[in-house]
């Protein structure tokens, strides 16, 4: 049951998608669309308000990509970024205007890259660790995307910081989940550079070590949408297409 009432807890001119609460509580996880040479809100929606008002409505496009699909790349990246819930608002007697956040959400991806990058569809491309201090995500830093494939997985402090690269391959690598646990991060990736259709394998990586393991090596199928099981260890299950079909697997198994 649902007690209280709703309130704001972003206040952001870019807008706010694709929430995600961390385990803890403290913080939601989500996604704007913001100028990667902007260093904050201010920066933002004045460029906005610059570019409504201006009389010239023509676009010069200097790089790939410049399209997908039907719907033009202008001027921003998708960024991550994270928002206290824990700081008062508004109406909790803490003074703030009505409406607003008494937090300001903190970009942990800057930079001139799209987090998470363009996608389909499907499962998240980031997560958030069990302990609630830490994010991974996807994003593409090669200097052409247009004939990249190369999807990376980073993982940054929540707090904010330098991100660090965990994936190796040539290919994509996509869709980190912790476990559990959180002794482990699990993601899919190929092995081919510039292959879409390549075979989709499901690595786990030990936190601690940094050993990183494919499980899916004598698996003959693609792996798609994957979760772990609600307990300790390793076990998963995973969808994979099977002669037309689109069936669970369910692999019992010990990442050591």
């Amino acid at each position: 049951m649902l007690v209280g009432k709703p309130h704001q807890v972003t206040e952001i001119s870019t807008g706010a998608d694709g929430g995600i609460w961390s385990p803890d509580g403290k913080n939601i996880v989500f996604v704007s669309a913001v100028y990667p040479d902007c260093k904050d809100d201010a920066c933002n929606k004045q460029r906005d308000e610059e570019l409504k008002k201006s009389k010239v409505k023509a676009k010069i496009f200097s790089r790939l990509f410049y399209r997908h699909w039907s719907a033009f790349t202008e001027f921003k990246r998708s960024h991550l970024f994270v928002q206290s819930v824990e700081a008062p608002v508004s109406g909790a007697g803490n003074g703030t205007a009505a409406g607003t956040a008494a937090t300001t959400a903190r970009d942990l991806t800057p930079g001139d890259h799209d987090v998470p990058p363009f996608n389909l569809g499907g499962q998240d491309m980031y997560a958030i660790s069990p302990d609630g201090q830490e994010v991974a995500y996807t994003s593409n830093i090669d200097e052409v995307e247009a004939t990249s494939t190369n999807n990376e997985i980073f993982v940054v402090p929540i707090s904010g910081g330098t991100a660090k690269k965990i994936s190796t391959s040539p290919g994509a690598d996509t869709t980190p989940l912790y476990s559990p646990d959180g002794k482990y991060l699990a993601w899919r990736s190929q092995a081919r550079a510039g292959f879409e259709a390549d075979k989709w394998r499901l690595f786990v990586q030990d936190r601690q070590s940094g050993k990183t393991r494919d499980l899916t090596e004598k698996f003959d199928r693609s792996v798609g949408s994957f979760a772990w099981s609600a307990g300790l260890g390793c076990n998963r299950c995973s969808a994979a297409e099977d002669h037309g079909e689109s069936p669970i697997f369910v692999q019992l198994a010990d990442c050591d």
